[in-house]
Order: C-alpha cells, then structure tokens, then sequence
C-alpha cells in the first residue's frame, strides 16, 4: 500500500470546492485499516469517511483491495441545536489483482476504474452512484 497522505478530493457543487479528508488511522502493512475524515463541524459522528485495505486474496493467488465511502446525512435538532446523525449512505469498491496479471495492463485498469467513476451515467441524475439504474 502506497504511503498514506490526506486526501484532497472536489465535492459536488456546482463549483466545486476541494475539500481534505485527514488521514486519522494509517494502515499498518498488508490487512490494515487507514482512514480518513473530512473533519468539518462539530459532530465527528457526521464525518464523512474513507477508508482502504490491502489484504491477501486466495480466491484470485494474489491481493486484494476494500476502498470505502461512508457519507453520514445529518440535521440540527431545533430544541437542543445540537448536530445529530441520521442515516449514511455508503460505497464499497473491491479490486482483486492476481499476481500473475501483466504489469503492463495495471495501468490502464486502474484508468478505467478511476475515469468510469466521473462518467455521467454514473454521477448524473439517474445515475448508478445516486442509487439509480440509468439503463433502460
């Protein structure tokens, strides 16, 4: 697993604004957690979260790779002005990498993955990432 570092990723405005999530827990080798927050406001329970694993994978004789977004919807209690959770919606993104899979093609896998994500069929309205299937 490549050195942790914060993360700085643009959210979904309409004119984007980069926001940091801060590494809080660095992976400790292959089957740790890292984890970062994006620490703004005053509830750390409505964090939102990013967190990765680099474990062994028998099933494909190489490794294994767990990426995971956990984005807490919160309000403000009228009575108590306190920010309180609600419910989160997650992502799960799990990358097998057998060991004998060509050094050359990891490039361009890794490519699709990442460009497929900012895809509109997947972030549009009616998109796989809004809980939609956009197919018909």
């Amino acid at each position: 697993m490549p050195q942790a570092a914060d993360i700085v990723v643009n959210n979904g405005a309409g004119t984007p604004v980069a926001k940091t999530f801060t590494l809080q827990v660095p992976a400790a080798g292959i089957g740790g957690e890292a984890r970062w927050e994006l620490m703004e406001g005053a509830n750390p329970a409505v964090f939102p979260r990013m967190s990765a694993i680099l474990r062994n994978d028998p099933s494909v004789k190489g490794f294994g790779s767990v990426f995971k977004i956990l984005y807490p919807a919160s309000y403000t209690d009228t009575t108590t002005g306190l920010v309180k959770a609600l419910s989160s919606a997650e992502f799960i993104g799990t990358v097998k990498m057998p060991d004998d899979w060509p050094e050359a093609e990891k490039a361009n896998f890794s490519a699709y993955i990442a460009n497929v994500m900012g895809l509109n069929v997947m972030k549009g309205p009616g998109g796989f990432l809004r809980g939609r299937v956009a197919f018909t």
